[in-house]
């Protein structure tokens, strides 16, 4: 007689997955509706375009730019990202975890990287 999960039985880790699989994808596809809309005021595939010019190359722009800079879309984006990803991760962290702190910790990190790379520049005083 062997042990295990009846035939057609779902595991509950297999579950877990699959439910944290479609929030992150759910998560994303509304990430890249929300911020090609308040960005660039339309949802099309050039939009869509830089939202992921954005993701893959505003952290090297933002990283690079010099204190005044402008918010233009690729910067903005990359800000955005790690906002949202700070916040999807608290909520799945609150969601899934007995204790509340831990949720803190991703929103801390990004305020952390916030201040660290955005003081010691020309215009702070």
């Amino acid at each position: 007689m062997t042990h295990g999960p009846n035939k057609g039985e779902i595991l509950w880790g297999d579950l877990l997955h699959h439910r944290l699989a479609t929030s992150a994808l759910a998560s994303l596809v509304v990430f890249a509706a929300f911020t090609s809309l308040t960005q660039f005021r339309t949802l099309s595939a050039d939009s869509l375009r830089h939202v992921v010019d954005g993701l893959v190359n505003g952290w090297a722009n933002t990283l690079t730019a010099t204190i005044p800079t402008a918010p233009t879309g690729v910067r903005i984006t990359f800000v955005i990202a790690l906002a949202w990803l700070a916040a999807a991760t608290g909520a799945e962290l609150t969601l899934r975890t007995r204790g509340p702190v831990l949720a803190l910790l991703p929103s801390t990190v990004v305020f952390g990287v916030a201040v660290a790379f955005g003081t010691g520049g020309p215009g702070d005083a």
